[in-house]
């Protein structure tokens, strides 16, 4: 099955030009900030390093007793850790990727600097999604200002869609369920549409159409399936997706 895919560009968006404007002129002076910022931040860490330095002449900090939470160094990586033990720290864990994920500590805080450099750039996990970081923020801050619904559990449109293709038969999961269970609905949900389609077609039933829900990272995807038998019995099927922004839609034919 070949992919074809059709792209609208963000700019292309209707009544939102004013907002891509807005939006853009605050990238530029936060960014602007986060220069200024970067600077300061270099003056301080020079200034840490130094008392990391003359930290390790502590006979506490060797014996990898509990460090001290008012020694410059460690002050912007331990606020992003949590001790283990509340007496002897030899390991932490990340707060943000939270208990399961430790990080050795034996008195100092380059595991925690290279932890926080590599995974959480900007204090975010990685995510693997439809856009990109800044697409996909630009998206969620539009969404804000049109105050359209973050998930389509939450849109009334998308549940009258609903409705409508399922004859009133269809009741669209919860907001929560939709966040805690992406690769059920987007993976296995679509393995057993594919699993029905074969069984009505063992028992030659011509199926028409199915939907599902697609959710990652506050970005919601409704998406419906359309199959068919050809005259000569081919079986056809084309995967209509559209984000609530309406920025996106992708066709998935045979």
């Amino acid at each position: 099955m070949s992919h074809n895919y059709s792209w609208e560009p963000i700019e292309n968006l209707a009544g939102c030009e004013s907002l891509i404007a807005a939006f853009r002129k605050s990238s530029e002076d936060a960014e602007a900030a986060d220069l200024s910022i970067r600077a300061k931040r270099k003056a301080e860490r020079a200034a840490e390093q130094e008392a990391e330095v003359a930290a390790e002449d502590d006979s506490e900090w060797k014996d990898g007793a509990k460090v001290k939470r008012k020694a410059a160094c460690c002050r912007y990586f331990m606020c992003k850790f949590s001790e283990i033990h509340p007496e002897k720290i030899e390991s932490v864990y990340c707060k943000i990727c939270g208990p399961d994920f430790t990080v050795e500590h034996s008195g100092n805080t380059s595991n925690m600097r290279s932890h926080l450099a590599h995974v959480h750039k900007q204090g975010r996990l990685r995510r693997n999604g439809f856009f990109g970081g800044g697409q996909r923020f630009l998206l969620v801050w539009v969404g804000v200002c049109r105050k359209r619904a973050f998930s389509i559990c939450e849109d009334e449109e998308f549940r009258d869609i609903f409705n409508f293709i399922f004859q009133g038969g269809y009741v669209p999961p919860c907001h929560k369920l939709v966040t805690q269970n992406v690769l059920t609905l987007s993976v296995e949900g679509r393995n057993m549409v594919t699993i029905s389609v074969k069984d009505l077609l063992a028992e030659k039933i011509l199926p028409s159409i199915a939907g599902d829900i697609w959710s990652d990272g506050g970005i919601a995807i409704f998406g419906i399936l359309v199959y068919w038998l050809t005259v000569d019995g081919k079986y056809m099927e084309r995967l209509l997706c559209v984000t609530p922004r309406a920025d996106e839609i992708i066709l998935v034919g045979d």
